[in-house]
């Protein structure tokens, strides 16, 4: 764990690197992490690559969700915000549990649904779903793991929660403050569609 302040790595730096991420989950929860997600890289990646259950993607618990999406920029550079459905058993592999997100840009282009393996011990760098690029430069965190029923309003506040409660560190990405209360955005009619046709075991806890 990580518990002296004074010693604390710069934020930018603790949101690119997976063992400092790592420190501040238990024992019992990091003891029980696959290898690394590196010794998984695939060579050619599907079009389905992250938005299907058969094809997570592969991250570090649930701070490595929250990171990978922080990093994730679109095409035309736009940064991501994010907040967490729930969790799904993935049926073709017994026991195999994903955690659903749903994920916006700030420009307000992008809605898309990404499932995570959160079972490793790192992530799977520099692989990211069709549509997208990565960053890791001056990255501060843009999404949360709780529920936002308006989403994406709410996101600053629900954002520096999960860090505050997960992390030494208090701070969310600045540009979350444009989704405040009266912020309301439309999902277009395909994504929609696909949110009335997921399966969620476990809904993720709602933010008050």
């Amino acid at each position: 764990m990580i518990s002296d302040q004074s010693f604390l790595p710069p934020l930018g730096q603790f949101m690119v690197t997976d063992s400092l991420q790592n420190l501040c989950y238990p024992h019992s929860i990091f003891s029980a992490f696959n290898d690394d997600a590196d010794g998984w890289y695939i060579w050619e990646l599907s079009p389905l690559f992250g938005r299907v259950e058969s094809e997570p993607i592969l991250v570090n618990g649930p701070l490595g969700s929250i990171a990978y999406i922080s990093c994730l920029r679109s095409l035309d550079g736009a940064r991501m915000c994010g907040h967490c459905l729930g969790k799904t058993t993935y049926g073709e592999r017994p026991g195999r549990t994903l955690t659903v997100y749903e994920i916006f840009s700030e420009r307000g282009e992008n809605w898309d649904i990404l499932y995570f393996d959160e079972s490793f011990a790192s992530k799977m760098r520099w692989q990211f779903p069709l549509g997208y690029t990565f960053c890791e430069e001056d990255i501060l965190p843009s999404a949360t793991h709780y529920f936002l029923r308006m989403f994406p309003r709410h996101s600053f506040q629900s954002v520096l929660r999960s860090i505050e409660e997960m992390t030494p560190y208090s701070c969310a990405s600045p540009f979350l403050y444009m989704f405040d209360s009266a912020y309301f955005a439309f999902r277009p009619d395909p994504h929609a569609e696909r949110m009335e046709r997921l399966r969620i075991d476990v809904t993720a806890t709602p933010f008050n």
